[in-house]
Parts: structure tokens; sequence; C-alpha cells
């Protein structure tokens, strides 16, 4: 497998977000055990709507910092559905697409 694209669902905005890194570390060392030693990650944050999902997104940046083969990607300027729904329009999920996919690229070369 040449790499992994990650972007989670919000559901885990509403739990306690503070041990969430150590699980997302947890989570890409199984992914990479069963998939890859070397395995890339590309993980998109979650919409910024609440404190929450700050956690999140803050969680996916301090776990890329941490490790050279997982990249965070941000939603800025995607358009949603309305403005407090955390699901991107159409043309929002295929412009996230595209940036995984260049994070991907850039962690590949």
């Amino acid at each position: 497998m040449a790499g992994l694209f990650w972007h989670q669902g919000e559901s885990d905005v509403k739990r306690n977000s503070a041990g969430h890194q150590k699980n997302l570390e947890n989570l890409f060392w199984r992914f990479r055990n069963n998939l890859g030693k070397e395995l890339p990650i590309i993980a998109g944050h979650i919409r910024d709507l609440d404190e929450g999902s700050r956690g999140i997104n803050r969680a996916l940046d301090a776990v890329a910092a941490s490790d050279s083969q997982v990249a965070a990607v941000g939603l800025e300027g995607l358009p949603f559905e309305s403005a407090i729904d955390v699901h991107a329009k159409p043309v929002g999920c295929i412009t996230l697409g595209r940036r995984m996919a260049e994070a991907m690229k850039e962690l590949s070369e």
C-alpha cells in the first residue's frame, strides 16, 4: 500500500479529547503494523466549530509534527452545506481530496 488517507468523524468531539493524540498515535501504529512500517498517512482536519473540534485538529497537527510520515491537511476555504454543518459540499470534498493527494505527494518525495 502506497499510503493512507484518514478523515475521522466528528463524533469524537463530544468525548474528552485530552487523550486523542495518544489514541491517534496508537491507531496509526496499528495501521503501519498491518500495512507497512513506513506507511505515509495523510489526516484531514475536521470542521472547526467548537473547542472539541479544535482539540481534534490540534491532536492531528501534533501527531503530524512528531511523525515525519504523517501530514495534517486543513479545511480552510472549503464550502460547507450550512453555517453549522460538519459536511463539506461535494466540491469541498473534491478540494480536500486534492489537498490530501498533494500532501501525499510531498511526503513521498
